[in-house]
């Protein structure tokens, strides 16, 4: 099991790549779909004068690069496939855990991790929404 949780791991991390892959390949579109926001963050940072304040609207900039980079990816097929795979992966071993009595006690451990793994993977592509939203509303209280 311990194998399967490293295989899920791997994948984890390769999903990850692939999406900051396509996000470098689709920079110029996120700058046109968040133009306005990315605008308004680079008058924030002008406007702010402590070096904190400056670096909070640095990372948050980064984090909107990321975040539609994230919403942009799950419009592919591919990765909408992964993701319903992965949803239906995430019921099978929620009805294991509640059903299955056989199972023993490091064999739940397991089933919980690998459960785990999945519904990061969902989130990370899934997510992505609500972030953006949040930078948002931080521009527009700061502004």
């Amino acid at each position: 099991m311990m194998e399967r949780i490293a295989t899920i791991l791997v994948f984890v991390k390769l999903l990850a790549k692939i999406s900051l892959a396509l996000g470098f390949a689709q920079i110029r579109s996120i700058k046109i779909m968040k133009e306005e926001v990315f605008k308004r963050l680079k008058k924030l940072r002008g406007e702010f004068t402590l070096p904190r304040d400056k670096r909070m609207v640095s990372e948050a900039e980064k984090t909107l690069r990321k975040a539609i980079v994230r919403q942009e990816a799950a419009k592919l097929d591919g990765i909408k496939e992964l993701i319903e795979l992965m949803r239906e992966k995430i019921g099978d071993i929620t009805f294991m855990l509640a059903w299955d009595e056989k199972i023993k006690e490091d064999q739940r451990q397991d089933l919980f991790v690998e459960r785990g793994c999945y519904q990061y993977l969902v989130s990370f592509f899934t997510d992505a929404e609500p972030t953006i939203k949040g930078i948002e509303k931080m521009v527009e209280e700061n502004l």
